[in-house]
């Protein structure tokens, strides 16, 4: 097709367009149309604002029915370090071997772990037996000595944690419970690991 051609088709099969004689009509629907956008856009706003809440709301909810809510241990404490002073220490008592969480050992294991004073807790004992049980370390796999060696830090919160455990394990014994049927779950959080 020559240019010419497609030139004159494209022309005549383009609408006509109407100028307005008078604008300020024309003027009038451009206003009435921006301010219709505006309120569409400030409901859109809305129904945003409203549909993350509706989500966040939604997966709170999701979360709560499920079971899955965020950990808050039986006993929190302050384990500060030189490096680390916002380090906290959360221990939790729970249910082993198919006991259930509300079972008598439980209940006595979460009270032994309340009376335990973290704050004033000796746990040199620990430490020392902790550094030479990890000087004497073997290599599971080839049998060769393999020490392991903690920094300060480690080495405190490991201790805290086995002491804690033992104690724990100690008292549900001398009371004539299982102490099997009790786990301890521990979290160390700001303590730079």
């Amino acid at each position: 097709m020559i240019q010419s051609d497609f030139d004159q088709r494209l022309r005549e099969s383009a609408p006509e367009v109407e100028v307005p004689k008078d604008l300020s009509l024309h003027t009038a629907s451009i206003l009435a149309d921006t301010q219709t956008r505006h309120r569409r856009r400030r409901f859109a706003w809305i129904g945003g604002a409203l549909a993350v809440l509706l989500i966040g709301g939604g997966g709170t909810a999701a979360t709560a029915a499920t079971g899955i809510a965020p950990w808050a241990p039986d006993v929190q404490v302050q384990a500060p370090s030189a490096a680390h002073p916002q380090c906290n220490a959360g221990f939790e008592v729970s249910a082993d071997n198919g006991t259930a969480p509300s079972a008598p050992v439980i209940r006595a294991a979460r009270t032994i772990l309340k009376s335990i004073d973290l704050k004033t807790l000796d746990t040199a004992p620990m430490q020392a037996y902790i550094v030479q049980q990890n000087a004497t370390a073997t290599n599971g796999t080839t049998g060769q000595s393999s020490p392991v060696h903690l920094d300060a830090d480690d080495l405190k919160q490991q201790a805290l944690e086995m002491t804690v455990n033992d104690i724990i394990q100690t008292r549900l014994s001398a009371r004539g419970y299982d102490p099997t049927q009790v786990g301890l779950e521990a979290t160390i959080a700001g303590c730079g690991k």
